[in-house]
């Protein structure tokens, strides 16, 4: 496939980054998109609540689950690499990762 049909078929690129080789043209192009929002309900956070032993009296916390449901949002996200040699379409590399946030 041609630089001209794969910029047909998917757009300009976001980056196109220039790959050091000899007799060749290299290059890297950049593609990203968002894939997915998935959206749950989920308990967050823990609180440190006070505690004491009857028997010895020492004192001491301990850890309490929260039960506060928030809405817990993870976007997952794709990267896509295009290597082009000479104006053709070589080869791709494909990256996901995902970012949450709680509401």
């Amino acid at each position: 496939m041609t630089a001209a049909e794969v910029r047909n078929l998917v757009g300009e690129p976001k980056e196109i980054k220039p790959m050091k080789t000899e007799g060749l043209k290299s290059e890297v192009w950049l593609y990203d998109r968002k894939i997915a929002d998935l959206t749950r309900m989920a308990d967050v956070g823990n609180m440190d609540l006070p505690i004491m032993n009857p028997r010895t009296g020492v004192e001491g916390t301990t850890k309490q689950t929260i039960m506060n449901m928030h809405e817990e949002t993870t976007t997952v996200y794709e990267t896509v690499e295009l290597l082009m040699i000479n104006g053709q379409f070589e080869a791709l590399k494909r990256k996901q990762w995902s970012n949450q946030k709680y509401d």
